[in-house]
């Protein structure tokens, strides 16, 4: 009998160590709504006829765009403030986009590095780092609530 609820380790979060005591505080997994919008932002594409068909061609792929939009979704809180030392807002999509857009790159990249965005152990999946196949197996596989047994 489970002691959770499925969705309970999917909600976990990670604080990512920033700079000068500054963090972050990110969910590890993306809804699949959520992860929906993250692959919208990623490629673009146009359509057009090819002998009377429509044909979807592949016009931009924007990896930047991509992270960031994987941050906007994933975070939770942080302690990050802007110039004038006032906090940088946090709250629904929309604001936590204008926030994020302001960050630096490297920053967006570390923070969207954390989310993992790979699916059960021993299947492919896509690396938010770089866009490429890779393996999945330990720190970047889904949660099994139980340590990997298998239930009798």
């Amino acid at each position: 009998m489970p002691v959770e609820g499925f969705l309970t380790p999917y909600e976990e979060t990670t604080k990512v160590d920033l700079e000068r005591g500054y963090f972050a505080e990110m969910k590890q997994y993306l809804t699949s709504v959520e992860t929906g919008r993250t692959q919208a932002v990623l490629a673009k594409q146009s359509v057009k006829a090819v002998n009377g068909e429509p044909v979807f061609e592949l016009t931009e792929m924007d990896q930047q765009a991509f992270r960031r939009e994987i941050v906007a979704n994933a975070l939770k809180s942080w302690n990050l403030t802007d110039a004038n030392n006032s906090p940088l807002p946090v709250g629904n999509l929309a604001m936590n986009r204008r926030s994020v857009d302001l960050l630096p790159d490297w920053v967006v990249n570390e923070l969207a590095a954390v989310v993992k965005t790979s699916p059960r152990d021993g299947e492919e999946s896509k690396s938010v780092e770089d866009g490429s196949a890779s393996s999945v197996s330990g720190e970047g596989s889904a949660p099994t609530g139980d340590g990997g047994s298998e239930p009798d």
